[in-house]
């Protein structure tokens, strides 16, 4: 028991303080799961570029030797007798080629959705952000929790120490027996059992929390401040319209909705008409040594006529699209629902449970208190003060659990409504 609570402290020594506010930043600025998605904002941006520069001005060399044949009719060289047609013979050609899209709807379409594509992007970094930030909350709240039963157990290993004290000192005045000496004894090691096995718990509720926060120490949270429990509870239907409104999920999630919008009108314009202008200046002739400059300049109109289908389907796939977006959307404000009333209903149980175990805590500390003093009467024996040690041991362990269940549900309802970093900054 000895090197395990040794282990502990040292564990103890290299754990960072922080308060509950300072470590919800901190997950903003270096949970991993967090950067990432941050970082997946650049690719998302990226995509922008991409589907901008399809409508930007297109500059491609051109350098290349063939043979070939050509039609002299059809540049308005005509000679009597003679079919028009000449060749094969070899040309050179060189020049640059300029392309751009004078009129292309689809182009729009699919930049429309590259945007909105970088904005859902964001919005789910954000969400995956509030999400990080709860699971710190709540760590954070279960590192207090094993804590304070820490501290409850040191503190009733000196009860129990205290308890034995007074056995020896009855058995020694003839006003005791072994068997009570034996009793206190066995509590007092108990007891210690449990300390030993609580710094444990405290050592490791204390590494998640670091790990979440995205520190490779581990983290000492600074005590709850009892405001917390203070808070002001919201009107549930309120609640679940802030959280339909703001939640960084279902904004993601409309975002989703937005795009499959405009890749349908994409796949849509692939029936459309295309306007370009081409030009082009550069050398043509046999050979590099016999080239002269040419140009050309020029507009072109692409009318799609036969597909094989491939725009229907395109279109049928971006309707699907949609609906899957939209039932993910509802299911995001659906799941907002859920979260309020469950965390409204958990809330309110555990505050009933924490007040309850308040009283009970209060009854089993007396019981404790009268049961010693019975003792040290010699009015019963030292039975009736241990079977009150456990009591209290079981009453203060549960009141600790439902004072920190009610803040972690109040932190859950302070998410689903969209507040998760900024509720406890109040």
């Amino acid at each position: 028991m000895r090197w395990l609570l040794l282990f502990v402290s040292a564990l103890a020594l290299d754990a960072e303080v922080l308060s509950l506010r300072d470590a919800m930043e901190r997950t903003a600025q270096t949970n991993p799961e967090v950067l990432a998605a941050r970082l997946r904002t650049l690719e998302a941006e990226a995509q922008v570029g991409v589907a901008r520069s399809a409508y930007q001005p297109q500059l491609n060399a051109v350098i290349g030797t063939a043979y070939q044949t050509t039609n002299l009719q059809g540049i308005g060289v005509i000679f009597p007798g003679f079919g028009g047609r000449v060749g094969p013979f070899r040309t050179f050609n060189m020049r640059p080629v300029l392309t751009q899209s004078v009129v292309d709807l689809k182009l729009i379409s699919g930049i429309r959705a590259a945007k909105e594509s970088r904005v859902a992007v964001e919005r789910q970094a954000e969400a995956v952000r509030e999400a990080a930030q709860l699971a710190v909350a709540e760590l954070y709240f279960a590192a207090l929790q094993a804590d304070s039963r820490r501290a409850a157990a040191k503190a009733r290993v000196e009860t129990a120490r205290a308890s034995l004290e007074q056995a020896k000192e009855r058995e020694a005045a003839g006003s005791a027996s072994k068997l009570d000496v034996a009793r206190a004894e066995q509590q007092w090691h108990a007891e210690r059992s449990a300390e030993a096995v609580l710094e444990g718990e405290t050592a490791a509720a204390r590494a998640r929390l670091g790990r979440a926060v995205g520190l490779e120490e581990s983290v000492e949270p600074v005590a709850a401040d009892p405001r917390m429990s203070q808070l002001p509870l919201p009107v549930e239907e309120e609640l679940i319209r802030k959280g339909q409104a703001m939640r960084f999920e279902v904004r993601a999630a409309e975002s989703r909705v937005k795009v499959a919008e405009f890749e349908t009108d994409r796949a849509r314009r692939e029936r459309w008409p295309t306007l370009a202008a081409v030009g082009d200046y550069g050398l043509l002739g046999a050979g590099p040594d016999q080239a002269l400059s040419t140009y050309q300049v020029g507009a072109t109109v692409s009318i799609p006529i036969w597909t094989g289908g491939r725009v229907e389907a395109e279109v049928r796939a971006g309707k699907a699209r949609r609906q899957v977006a939209e039932q993910e959307a509802r299911a995001a404000r659906l799941r907002v629902v859920e979260q309020v009333r469950t965390g409204m209903a958990e809330w309110k149980a555990a505050e009933e449970s924490r007040r309850e175990w308040e009283r009970g805590r209060a009854a089993a500390r007396e019981s404790l208190e009268l049961a010693r003093m019975r003792f040290e009467g010699g009015l019963a024996t030292n039975l009736d003060v241990v079977a009150a040690q456990g009591q209290l041991a079981q009453a203060e362990d549960a009141e600790i659990r439902a004072r920190y269940d009610a803040l972690i549900a109040r932190a859950r309802l302070a998410y689903a409504g969209g507040e998760v970093s900024g509720v406890w900054n109040r």
